[in-house]
């Protein structure tokens, strides 16, 4: 076998060979490269849409929530108005209602008329506060739905390849009357030459809440001092009725005494504290008529009414008197009231003719809007002795100061008994200094009478109703991306 031994050329053959090598694998890396540009570019220009998309959902939800910002406004105002109006309608028609009077035309919804026709007026003023609340939700959303139709499709260019655009949606809002929450659709298209992604988006708003969760305005019937005042001398729930002769048969109410022993009669009630007993001349209807004496009598409970045609009641004795209380529509007068204990006498006004010792009682001096009310123990050497939990309570605006003893006199008040007085005034010349749990100030009148133990559950009792509250609205976006 012979061999080639020239080995000239071969050099030459293998570069070529490596040349042509390395052309072919630069063009695999120069082809990759090019597509690998191709696709960074495609994904740019795909990003550039979702930011335009971003940017168009962003600009709409900002404009849609300064929208709501004004809408929460006007929808404060109305609802504030709208209650605060209501208050003024419940307390003019509780008013005419605690007075007997016709009730006031124009106050009443179409939606609440069966209420207020029935003089419910709780019921009416229910009502009435969930139409304000049924309007208030209809205004907010009438004005969103108003907004949002506002909303019209719009293109708006970022650059001059760039746009986002609100795609128009043929929805209806959703309400949750539950959670009070309104659902607001938005549909916003982002364009870079020829990508295109749509981006879907909802803006929650919560309409707020200004009423508040329980009753607590008290509707309340304008009363004077004078019509507060006589009231306390009417008694809860009065009427015509006359009392059974059989007092056993007289188990709760009212009634109007006509006989001749009030002592026994009260002492045979099966249960005198639902009883109250109304007498126009006491000295007749007590045992003792000659000196009218209403002596060892125990009321248990018991509340009797009194209104003299001579505006006067003459007591000779009030002694041993326990657990009664004695209303006295006009001046009572009274000799002698000692070892009486747990009562509540409530007159005009009171004149004493030797002594009286209270003990866990009240004496109450109300006046009149004249102002010619006293109450007198010392002008011929009387007294009058508050000692042992009780109280004597004087309305100031119904008495003559003239008229009456020296209240800064301190022996009327021994142990730990109080002299309560309403209201503060100016002429304290005339008037004792306030002492700590000794002589006490008052300037709410029922508050003064309920402290001197007045049954005052013949007044109006009100009516409630909510309130407004001021609350905020709140909103929350998101973003489906999709795929």
């Amino acid at each position: 076998m012979k061999y080639v031994k020239n080995h000239k050329g071969y050099a030459l053959l293998l570069v070529l060979f490596l040349v042509v090598v390395f052309v072919g694998l630069s063009a695999v890396f120069v082809a990759a490269s090019f597509n690998n540009a191709k696709q960074e570019s495609t994904v740019d220009v795909r990003n550039q849409s979702v930011v335009a998309a971003e940017m168009g959902v962003k600009y709409n939800i900002n404009n849609l929530m300064n929208e709501i910002k004004i809408l929460n406004q006007d929808y404060k105002n109305f609802m504030n108005t709208s209650l605060n109006t209501l208050v003024d309608k419940a307390t003019a028609v509780t008013t005419a209602k605690d007075n007997n009077l016709p009730l006031p035309n124009g106050m009443s919804t179409a939606a609440c008329s069966v209420f207020y026709s029935n003089v419910h007026i709780n019921d009416w003023i229910d009502c009435e506060t969930k139409e304000i609340e049924r309007a208030g939700v209809d205004m907010y959303m009438s004005e969103v739905n108003r907004v949002y139709a506002d909303l019209a499709p719009q293109e708006n260019r970022v650059d001059s390849k760039t746009k986002y655009e609100l795609m128009p949606l043929a929805v209806n809002l959703v309400f949750d009357q539950a959670t009070r929450r309104i659902e607001i659709p938005l549909s916003v298209q982002g364009k870079q030459n020829a990508s295109v992604k749509n981006l879907n988006a909802k803006l929650i708003v919560t309409i707020p809440d200004h009423t508040s969760e329980t009753n607590d305005i008290v509707i309340k019937t304008i009363l004077s001092e004078k019509e507060t005042v006589d009231r306390i001398f009417i008694p809860p729930n009065d009427n015509t009725t006359i009392c059974p002769t059989q007092a056993s048969e007289m188990t709760s109410g009212v009634c109007k005494y006509t006989g001749t022993n009030l002592e026994s009669y009260l002492a045979s009630l099966p249960d005198p504290s639902k009883v109250s007993i109304k007498v126009e001349d006491l000295c007749y209807a007590v045992k003792d008529k000659t000196k009218c004496n209403l002596n060892i009598l125990d009321g248990s409970g018991g509340t009797v009414y009194i209104k003299p045609s001579n505006q006067t009641v003459n007591v000779d004795n009030l002694n041993n008197l326990e657990d009664i209380s004695m209303y006295v529509d006009g001046d009572l007068i009274i000799k002698n009231s000692n070892s009486a204990d747990n009562n509540t006498i409530v007159s005009r006004s009171y004149s004493f003719h030797v002594s009286m010792n209270l003990t866990n009682s009240n004496l109450v001096v109300l006046g009149n809007e004249a102002k010619t009310g006293y109450i007198d123990w010392k002008s011929t050497g009387k007294s009058v002795t508050v000692s042992t939990n009780s109280k004597m309570c004087i309305n100031l605006n119904g008495i003559s100061l003239a008229n009456s003893s020296d209240l800064t006199d301190p022996s009327i008040l021994s142990g730990n008994g109080k002299l309560i007085l309403y209201p503060g005034r100016t002429d304290m010349d005339k008037l004792p200094a306030a002492v700590e749990d000794k002589i006490i100030y008052m300037n709410d009148f029922v508050a003064f009478l309920n402290e001197c133990n007045v049954n005052t559950s013949g007044l109006p009792e009100g009516h409630s109703m909510k309130q407004f509250i001021d609350s905020t609205s709140e909103i929350e976006a998101t973003v489906d991306y999709g795929n």
